[in-house]
């Protein structure tokens, strides 16, 4: 069947270019041929058709310096912070760039792929896309003859941020598809209250592939070694945690902190320090670490797949539902921790045979979702 998978832009964010990697790479395995949607952000700025002639006639036929435009700029900018993990991208996802989803026609796929991510939170979507919520919901495709599936697509927070208008519109357009899955419990209840449809709970994406399947299919045990072992990736970093990860650090003498991570988010930061590092290097380090320290829910999945000790911080910003479903599902709740106070009560190793017989079966509820729905 020939797919086209729906997802928040790849770009700078490690969990989720590797959430779409996953699922296309799963897609592909079961015999489909699948394309991630690349939709580029519109960088048209807003100046009127005179000033754009004026701009064109300084720089052109004057030769005179003009300064970019904010959007201009905003491009340059990304092209430097993202140039690692756009090569990723190139490399290891098969992608198909649209400038609007109304470049799309009936024939060009069998079916669409909602997921994963937060592809359902509205402030997340509209943003990213700059169009309505509504579609996520394939509002573009609405009359078509195609297959719909949601996989493990996330609200995001166990609260409810769509407006009036959005909860009308999208109660309607999920009715048309043919399977809906989520990737948090508290998704569930509030797509039933919400919309009056009966979601099932299934893994991320990146959780039905092993530890084997990452490090064989991109070469992570050839990347060049960490510089330490005492792995931290935070997403928003801050004082305290960096308190945490001092403390382990002298809890025990032999662990070195290292990070793989850049400040992509940080329009005040020098733009060298802006670059995130390659995304086979921030794989290696879980596959290095003695400990990983995160705040982010694909942090905690990675430590899960490649057997890891790990403490997860909770980040309000972010959305916690996620990872707390996450935990739950392998009884690792004890893994959260508020602040380096909380260390000390949680064991640092868990049962990493327990987990990973855990992991088996709940990739194979999730794959048998996955084929009911495109069957």
């Amino acid at each position: 069947m020939k797919l086209a998978i729906l997802t928040l832009p790849l770009n700078y964010n490690y969990g989720g270019i590797m959430q779409g990697y996953a699922l296309q790479r799963v897609l592909t395995n079961m015999g489909h041929e699948a394309v991630v949607l690349d939709v580029p952000r519109k960088r048209e700025d807003s100046i009127s058709p005179r000033q754009r002639v004026k701009r064109w006639i300084k720089k052109y036929m004057l030769r005179k310096e003009v300064a970019p435009l904010p959007m201009e700029r905003k491009y340059r900018e990304d092209c430097t912070i993202m140039q690692n993990t756009w090569r990723f991208i190139d490399w290891y996802v098969a992608t198909r760039i649209i400038h609007s989803f109304a470049e799309l026609r009936e024939k060009d796929y069998d079916g669409y792929i909602v997921g994963s991510d937060q592809i359902w939170r509205p402030c997340y979507f509209k943003g990213d896309f700059q169009c309505g919520i509504e579609q996520a919901y394939l509002n573009f495709a609405k009359g078509w003859n195609v297959k719909r599936v949601v996989y493990a697509a996330s609200l995001g927070t166990s609260d409810w941020e769509y407006t009036e208008g959005e909860t009308t519109l999208c109660k309607e357009l999920v009715r048309d598809f043919d399977a809906v899955s989520v990737r948090e419990e508290s998704s569930v209840e509030l797509l039933k209250e919400k919309f009056g449809v009966k979601a099932q709970l299934v893994l991320d994406p990146t959780l039905l592939l092993s530890a084997e399947e990452y490090i064989n299919q991109i070469g992570i045990d050839k990347v060049q070694p960490s510089a330490g072992n005492l792995f931290y990736y935070f997403l928003d970093d801050n004082a305290q945690k960096q308190d945490t990860v001092d403390y382990l650090r002298t809890k025990k003498s032999n662990l070195i902190p290292f990070t793989a991570n850049g400040l992509p988010e940080d329009p005040e930061a020098p733009i060298e320090l802006r670059i995130q590092p390659p995304l086979e290097q921030w794989l290696r380090g879980f596959y290095d670490a003695e400990i990983v320290v995160t705040d982010s829910f694909h942090g905690s999945v990675f430590s899960i797949i490649f057997g890891k000790p790990f403490y997860v911080l909770f980040n309000e910003r972010r959305g916690n539902a996620r990872i707390e479903t996450l935990l739950s599902a392998f009884g690792l709740e004890d893994r959260i921790i508020h602040s380096a106070a909380d260390i000390d009560r949680v064991a640092q190793n868990y049962d990493v045979m327990a987990v990973k017989k855990r992991l088996q079966e709940l990739q194979q509820k999730s794959m048998k979702f996955l084929e009911k729905s495109l069957g």
